[in-house]
């Protein structure tokens, strides 16, 4: 690559990071409220939390990790 076509790849890729950081700044950042204590269950990082049937409250899913190759 050409030393001015990659100044100007360095310049854009540069503003679009800092366009990124700052609509990332005018976001709510998420809070850990709760932390269910599950051993021995097997799920590990595969619980999640969401409202999956809309009905305003949360719903506790969880994904056992299935292995298809030995």
């Amino acid at each position: 690559m050409e030393a001015e076509k990659y100044q100007l790849f360095i310049k854009q890729k540069r503003e679009k990071q800092e366009k990124l950081a700052e609509e990332r700044a005018g976001l709510p950042r998420p809070v850990l409220w709760y932390r269910p204590e599950i051993p021995g269950f097997g799920t590990g990082k595969s619980t999640r939390l969401g409202d999956r049937d809309g009905d305003g409250q949360l719903e506790i899913l969880l994904v056992q990790n299935v292995r298809r190759i030995s």
